[in-house]
């Protein structure tokens, strides 16, 4: 089993997402970087032009397609940066045995608490359901 806890992206939408505006275009092409700032909280990341380009060349749904072990992927609902259909977009992508889990609760921020539960809830019902099939 593979499993993913976040979201794949359409790397496109998520480049228009980042580069807001005429400056950061020209600062990505005259630097090689812009500074993004997140307007919830106000948290800077540094964006360089490589990042970009390395999204642009690797699909991330092609990865998914060559996976051939079962995919389960958990992403909140309630994340605000990369949308949690970008998760069920790439369970299309996945082998028939794949799942995902769907949740409300942390936003983009890994709370490794939250997860923890509800993926070893997750395991121990693969497990019951694993040794009522043998």
């Amino acid at each position: 089993y593979v499993i993913s806890q976040g979201g794949l992206f359409c790397p496109e939408r998520y480049r228009e997402r980042l580069i807001r505006n005429d400056e950061q275009r020209f600062l990505l092409q005259k630097q090689g970087f812009f500074d993004y700032i997140k307007k919830r909280d106000g948290v800077i990341y540094r964006v360089s032009s490589i990042f970009l380009d390395d999204m642009i060349r690797y699909n991330p749904y092609d990865f998914v397609r060559k996976v051939r072990a079962p995919i389960t992927f958990i992403h909140s609902v309630d994340d605000e940066v990369v949308p949690w259909t970008e998760s069920l977009e790439a369970l299309k992508y996945a082998n028939e045995r794949s799942d995902g889990i769907f949740i409300r609760g942390p936003n983009h921020v890994y709370d490794a608490l939250f997860y923890r539960k509800i993926l070893m809830n997750y395991i121990k019902n693969l497990c019951q359901r694993r040794i009522l099939e043998s």
